[in-house]
């Protein structure tokens, strides 16, 4: 059955928020068209995810930037390497390949953002959940409930949350474990009592963790659930968004000389030593951000028809909220 489209114009925006969520609800219209019955899709509500967006990854902003300075050019090495001649590539999939890494270093830091299984995965786990919204689509509703949860695609979504439930176990109950040894006191970057929590490896999960009211609690599955909406959320769209920018660059090569002399220019000014760009880096790399907002603009993942619309541009926040 085809999707209806509503098109309102921006001076609606404030009219449209006012509603209440039981007359006016993107977390049920997720649910609904993910098929969150069984692939879990808006189906949980995670506050604890939100707030660590919100709150945590915010006030951590300049040491993920170090992070993903380190961890972009462990990845470009392995994807591109050093190579004197032109190499030919598949930009989507290996755009793909660096993006997931990026995304697993911020999500759940040292050694498992390098761990090729997990890599494949996460990338694989988006396109394995649009094929098992597909598939449950296939059936009429009355149907749904006797055969949705049985049905291959449904069964690979949830073997892949077992997985990332498998991978992530150890540093779940290692941070829990620094919990209890700090005598209650939620753990801290400046206050670790595990030697496996360190202050090098801060990440999504510990910022989950922390933000819930009884961290010695969490457990790993429901700390896969977070991840694997997080995962499914930011990859693939970060991933369109980046290979259209190089699209964009390969089409306009002089843009890339004016965005490399703008970078060059703020750690010039900035004169760090190891030569990484700062929080304090990003509000001056104007060019920078007028050339990712046009080829964006350009571009918008959402309009175009494509296995993953209209289900990808939507934000974590969202997707993290629970059904009415």
């Amino acid at each position: 059955m085809a999707t209806d489209w509503i098109i309102l114009p921006h001076s609606m925006v404030n009219e449209m928020k006012a509603y209440p969520d039981e007359q006016l609800s993107i977390k049920e219209t997720i649910y609904r068209n993910m098929e969150g019955r069984y692939t879990g899709i808006g189906a949980y509500e995670h506050k604890e995810a939100i707030a660590a967006i919100r709150n945590d990854l915010t006030r951590n902003i300049s040491k993920v930037l170090t992070d993903l300075q380190d961890e972009v050019s462990f990845a470009l090495d392995k994807q591109v390497g050093d190579r004197p001649q032109w190499k030919e590539m598949y930009v989507f999939g290996d755009v793909l390949q660096i993006v997931s890494r990026l995304s697993a270093r911020t999500f759940v830091g040292l050694p498992l953002c390098r761990d090729d299984e997990w890599i494949r995965v996460t990338i694989d786990l988006t396109v394995d959940i649009i094929a098992g919204v597909n598939a449950v689509k296939k059936y009429p509703q009355w149907v749904r409930p006797l055969i949705g949860s049985f049905l291959p695609e449904v069964r690979r979504i949830k073997q892949n949350k077992t997985f990332l439930q498998d991978k992530i176990r150890q540093t779940v109950e290692a941070v829990v474990r620094a919990h209890k040894l700090t005598g209650g006191e939620k753990p801290t970057a400046e206050d670790v009592s595990d030697e496996d929590v360190t202050d090098e490896n801060h990440n999504l999960i510990h910022w989950v963790i922390r933000n819930f009211k009884d961290p010695s609690l969490v457990t790993a599955k429901e700390m896969g659930l977070i991840v694997e909406v997080v995962a499914f959320a930011a990859i693939h769209t970060t991933g369109m968004a980046l290979s259209h920018a190089l699209f964009d660059l390969a089409a306009w090569p002089y843009v890339a000389k004016e965005l490399r002399e703008e970078i060059e220019a703020v750690i010039a000014e900035e004169n760090y030593p190891d030569r990484k760009l700062r929080k304090t880096s990003l509000p001056k790399l104007k060019k920078l951000d007028s050339f990712i907002k046009e080829s964006q603009r350009m571009n918008p993942p959402g309009i175009r028809k494509s296995l993953f619309c209209p289900f990808l541009p939507l934000s974590l926040i969202s997707l993290f909220g629970t059904r009415n």
